[in-house]
């Protein structure tokens, strides 16, 4: 049912080898065996505009898809693709301090939060004209993970409204306002026992976000992802250029570049909002271009594993 419901023809498993149906061993540990790839790493750009190609990349990423740097978190139970989840906020409010696990599935569409926290979370975000939804940030604010990174430090992985609220109003290009009903785009899913509790960030996180799944030496216990704000209605390229790791210093640059230009910003204005909104909507995938770059990791000069950016 699922297959003739959607333009696909299989599913490609991408997580690691005790999550594989009766043992079979993945196909990405192969490509480590055979040394395929410069660098043991996938990542996805999935574009929020439903007319232009998404982006799986292999070995490497693509500077022109995303903005900043690519901050990168060690995989601490690798069945799932499973970052340590410190806590989980809306706004300032502290939501539950049960969780342990934030995982990060590109075969999930929406956010997902355990059985005992989703109806708090629809609770708190209810449903609402959107319109309203841009007009009160007090009451729709960003979703904060909170996450330990390379370094051991807890980092805070934001989530703006514009994200997590998805509408279902007039989307073409010239409309002035977004009239219809905004919903959260959570759903109720608690993970196999061993493994959380746990959320999920799925498909629509990442329109907002280019995420790297990372496997470093090959090893499990190398395993990493990494996260950078996507860029907005890219197209992805035919074929790549060499892209380095950037050092974890210029990575730190980057980072107080970064937070200096958010503060000195002006709020978006609930027109920017709504149309953002509009190509965030679920829609069904359009061909996905994919292409090998090359990305060599190098040596951290303070062997801390400290955060990681794309260059």
């Amino acid at each position: 049912e699922v297959f003739s419901s959607f333009p696909f023809e299989g599913i490609l498993g991408l997580a690691f080898p005790s999550l594989s149906f009766g043992g079979i061993e993945p196909f990405f540990e192969h490509v480590i065996q055979q040394k395929c790839l410069k660098s043991n790493e996938f990542a996805f750009y999935l574009n929020a505009e439903p007319s232009l190609p998404s982006a799986i990349l292999w070995g490497g990423v693509d500077k022109s898809l995303y903005e900043g740097p690519i901050r990168m978190f060690p995989v601490v139970q690798p069945h799932y693709w499973a970052l340590e989840l410190l806590d989980f906020r809306i706004g300032n409010e502290s939501m539950s301090h049960k969780l342990k696990r934030l995982i990060v599935d590109t075969g999930t569409t929406f956010f997902t939060a355990p059985d005992f926290l989703y109806d708090d979370v629809i609770r708190r975000l209810p449903s609402a004209a959107c319109a309203e939804v841009d007009s009160d940030p007090q009451k729709y604010p960003p979703l904060t993970f909170v996450l330990r990174n390379a370094r051991g430090e807890p980092y805070n992985l934001e989530v703006p409204q514009e994200t997590y609220m998805l509408g279902d109003g007039d989307s073409s290009a010239n409309a002035r306002n977004d009239v219809g009903q905004c919903k959260p785009a959570f759903m109720r899913l608690d993970v196999a026992r061993g493994y959380g509790p746990a959320m999920i960030l799925g498909e629509v996180f990442m329109r907002s976000f280019f995420t790297v799944f990372s496997r470093g030496d090959g090893d499990e216990g190398s395993a990493k992802v990494g996260f950078a704000r996507a860029k907005q209605g890219a197209v992805p390229k035919d074929v790549g250029e060499p892209s380095l790791l950037q050092p974890s210093d210029v990575a730190a640059a980057a980072d107080a570049l970064e937070e200096e230009r958010v503060s000195a910003s002006a709020p978006k204005t609930p027109l920017a909002r709504r149309a953002q909104r509009r190509r965030q909507r679920v829609a069904l995938p359009t061909p996905a271009a994919s292409y090998r770059l090359v990305r060599r990791e190098e040596p951290e000069e303070d062997g801390s594993g400290g955060d990681e950016g794309g260059e």
